[in-house]
């Protein structure tokens, strides 16, 4: 039965679904020696993949709206701002993008604080579960990563009678010392 679209939720009405679309910003990244290369026009990049949904019917008939905002990834300010943004002042159903799972302040601001649904990357499993259902991600959160390849280096043995270094950033210290430590002991 073909049912009427209806203005249903924050961010979706019987024509559109409004999404942000949070996009680091390599640029600056890059500026500062963060990274060794720019990654282009991100927003271009996004559009044409909305496009393409959109001329080929869009999301049960309705057409992607995007917002777009570039933030600098390094403390939470500019992230934060993005938030905002993008669940109060725009008042979108679902914020995608680019967040890094370490930046939970953000995802918390818009998943918890502001119960919108965010579809992320590179996520760990404790964010996922403390979104309430709010968190989604395509890929394998780097929890499930890290078990399914100590079983398979316990399953082979390539570790047997090895020592082991094991390197990270500050912001991954905690889960270094409580997941990834004792799971390799």
């Amino acid at each position: 039965t073909d049912l009427p679209l209806t203005d249903s939720f924050r961010g979706v009405t019987a024509e559109t679904i409004k999404l942000g679309v949070a996009m680091l910003d390599f640029q600056q990244l890059y500026d500062n020696g963060v990274i060794d290369r720019p990654f282009g026009d991100l927003e271009l990049a996004y559009q044409a993949a909305i496009d393409e949904v959109n001329d080929n019917g869009g999301i049960l008939g309705r057409q992607i709206e995007a917002v777009y905002d570039l933030y600098f990834p390094v403390g939470d300010t500019e992230g934060l701002d993005t938030c905002i943004q993008f669940t109060e002042d725009e008042e979108v159903f679902a914020v995608l993008g680019v967040i890094p799972g370490f930046l939970t302040t953000i995802i918390d601001c818009i998943t918890r604080d502001h119960e919108t649904v965010h579809i992320g990357f590179e996520l760990n499993q404790a964010s996922i579960e403390a979104a309430g259902g709010l968190l989604v991600t395509p890929g394998i959160t780097a929890d499930r990563r890290l078990d399914g390849l100590l079983a398979l280096l316990e399953q082979t043995g390539d570790l047997d009678g090895s020592t082991v270094a094991v390197f990270g950033s500050q912001s991954e210290q905690d889960r270094i010392e409580n997941a990834v430590v004792p799971a390799l002991e």
